[in-house]
């Protein structure tokens, strides 16, 4: 069997990486890769969550991918492990003048070593995890494009120190009541744990709060447009005098008609997300993220996967909508504008198996119940789950 050993620090595993070792096994049965330790270097994660990461990153290639640290010389560790060939990655003429003077020291061992060193693809030079780190760091909307999601989850953690949770549901179940009810008890009873220690440390983001920001208050150049773009849409009439939106005239317009809901959430996407991340910057602790379009708007991987779905049945759900004022008519328009429970849960863990990680939590919103079993739920499934 031909065995090679990639080596890197792995600080973390990146997406340029994975597609190292995906084609070094087109010429290899087996990849070891290897964690070098360096005791002069100061690390963002550990050397047993690098391990863990790398492991859960590259679950996918099976049994031919193992994962191992070892300390002092690379060429000791193939020697080691009965090697012959040693795989490094380089991104740019720098790198690969680093890695041919590794190669020659290497060789200078007399072990019978050889490296092969893999120039980037040109799509994926620009991928280091000191960029993912920097993107992390900042709210960046592509992290993804950079690192796996299981790794996305581990830097917002680490790097921002922020542990994104979804609220989804159908109208009138009550994802705000749950969410609301949720952040009293992290407030109330967490502060056994310091990640919950303090109000500052608890949030929610409302994303329809957002959308009204968006069309009824931000002056910024980019929401402007997408109200301009909104106006030209459907309608002139809905662009007021102060260049804001009629968001009732609009609602009208939209929940009637799915063609015309998909265009609008189109034009809201980029200006929302923008706005998300700007207010996101300013948070640490548990974020709880609400919107009823987590599913359909493809938005899970924004909260890691990781998706708290809010039942009640229908009869309750149109009791809470009439309280609200609405008539039946709007109420049907709602309810049938959105995609069922079913379907968002099916859109969720499709997501979940295509990325390997998540975690979906369904929550009966349908009487009041102590938030007591959700809240231990949430805290072993989700917060506690995987690296800290």
């Amino acid at each position: 069997m031909q065995r090679a050993i990639y080596a890197a620090s792995l600080d973390p595993v990146t997406r340029g990486h994975i597609n190292v070792i995906e084609r070094a096994l087109n010429l290899f049965d087996e990849v070891v890769v290897g964690i070098g330790v360096n005791p002069d270097k100061k690390y963002t994660f550990t050397l047993e969550e690098r391990e863990s990461l790398a492991r859960q990153a590259l679950a996918g290639f099976g049994s031919r991918i193992t994962v191992k640290s070892f300390p002092g010389l690379l060429s000791d560790f193939a020697y080691e492990n009965g090697i012959n060939t040693i795989i490094r990655g380089a991104r740019n003429s720098a790198d690969f003048d680093f890695e041919r003077l590794l190669k020659d020291i290497n060789q200078g061992f007399r072990q019978g070593v050889e490296t092969l060193i893999y120039i980037a693809d040109q799509n994926l030079s620009h991928i280091s995890s000191s960029a993912a780190k920097e993107l992390a760091k900042n709210q960046a909307d592509n992290l993804l494009e950079y690192v796996p999601l299981i790794v996305k989850r581990a830097l917002e953690r680490r790097v921002a120190g922020q542990y994104l949770i979804g609220v989804t549901g159908e109208i009138g179940c009550g994802k705000s009541y749950v969410t609301k009810a949720l952040c009293t008890w992290f407030r109330d009873f967490g502060s056994e744990d310091p990640r919950f220690l303090g109000p500052k440390k608890i949030h929610s983001i409302d994303l329809d709060e957002i959308g009204h920001e968006v069309l009824e208050k931000a002056p910024e150049h980019v929401y402007a447009q997408a109200r301009l773009e909104l106006a030209t849409r459907f309608g002139k009439h809905l662009l007021k005098s102060d260049g804001m939106i009629d968001t009732p005239g609009l609602g009208k317009i939209i929940f009637s008609n799915p063609a015309a809901m998909t265009v609008f959430n189109r034009i809201m996407k980029g200006p929302m997300s923008l706005l998300l991340r700007r207010k996101l910057m300013s948070l640490k602790g548990v974020i709880f993220i609400n919107s009823a379009l987590i599913a359909e708007e493809e938005l899970s991987t924004m909260v890691n996967n990781d998706v708290i779905v809010v039942t009640a049945p229908r009869e309750i759900q149109e009791i809470r909508l009439r309280e609200r004022g609405y008539t039946d008519e709007v109420i049907q328009q709602r309810l049938s504008a959105q995609l069922s429970v079913d379907n968002k849960i099916e859109i969720l863990e499709t997501s979940q198996r295509e990325h390997r990680h998540g975690r979906t939590i369904l929550y009966d919103n349908s009487r009041a119940t102590s938030m007591d079993p959700l809240y231990y739920k949430i805290k072993k499934e989700i917060l506690d789950y995987g690296v800290k």
